[in-house]
């Protein structure tokens, strides 16, 4: 098949996400790399396809991160964050320290850590969301994933189990009555894992802006320092031969 010279709009917004999600791939294996488009990449890439920097600009005003087609019932829902600059892996308490993991004990670790990368089981207050945090190539890559165990657990499971236990008793007194009520109990365990649901994925959403605030900070804090130690180094390296000059023989 020979290939296209001209693609569509729609054409490269899909081999572009298609050719990211392969690269993805790479970054699991262990290939070289670096998520993430800063915004000057993004200009450039805007003005090689002819977008206007005023186009872009309202773009930018209207697009959300994670505004992505989603279905009525969501039962999931991720929120990917990069941050410029790398979260030194002895430093990935600061993550810990600002989610509130599910389980600590010999059996369930809910924080593990595996070179550097950091996973999260942590509790949202609606739920529970997995956070993985991987620092390499420059960048520290968040990714928080709202998991729907827990508000079908507290909400569905408990009508679940009243229906199919109740039921049945009030049915032999009345058929009518019975099925109704199991109906109803399923109905409102229902509606509650749906607004369950969307509250965890609210603060998990919520989670993933407050990771990354608190390690873009701790990222510029670390570069001043490293700056500033760069620099008093200088400054020592140029006094110091002042000194042995003016030193008496």
């Amino acid at each position: 098949m020979a290939e296209k010279e001209v693609y569509s709009e729609q054409e490269v917004t899909e081999i572009i996400q298609h050719a990211v999600a392969i690269q993805e791939e790479g970054l699991a294996k262990g290939e070289l790399y670096k998520s993430g488009v800063t915004r000057s990449e993004l200009e450039r890439i805007a003005a090689e396809v002819g977008v206007s920097p005023e186009a872009l600009a309202k773009a930018l005003q209207r697009t959300d991160p994670d505004a992505t087609p989603k279905s009525i019932i969501r039962f999931r829902e991720s929120f990917r964050r990069v941050v410029n600059g790398e979260l030194d892996p002895n430093d990935f308490d600061l993550v810990v320290q600002s989610t509130h993991p599910m389980h600590q004990s010999r059996r369930h670790n809910s924080v593990q850590q595996i070179g550097r990368t950091l996973n999260v089981q942590s509790w949202t207050g609606a739920g529970s969301a997995n956070v993985t945090v991987a620092s390499r190539d420059g960048r520290t890559n968040i990714d928080v994933t709202s998991s729907p165990i827990l508000p079908i657990m507290m909400s569905f499971y408990p009508s679940f189990i009243t229906a199919a236990v109740m039921g049945p008793v009030i049915s032999i007194q009345n058929p009518i009555v019975g099925a109704v009520s199991a109906i109803a109990l399923l109905a409102g365990g229902a509606f509650g894992t749906l607004k369950l649901l969307a509250k965890n994925h609210f603060r998990s959403r919520e989670l993933a802006d407050k990771l990354t605030d608190a390690v873009e900070q701790h990222v510029k804090g670390s570069l001043r320092e490293n700056l500033a130690t760069s620099s008093a180094e200088v400054k020592n390296a140029e006094v110091q031969p002042k000194i042995n000059v003016s030193s008496p023989e």
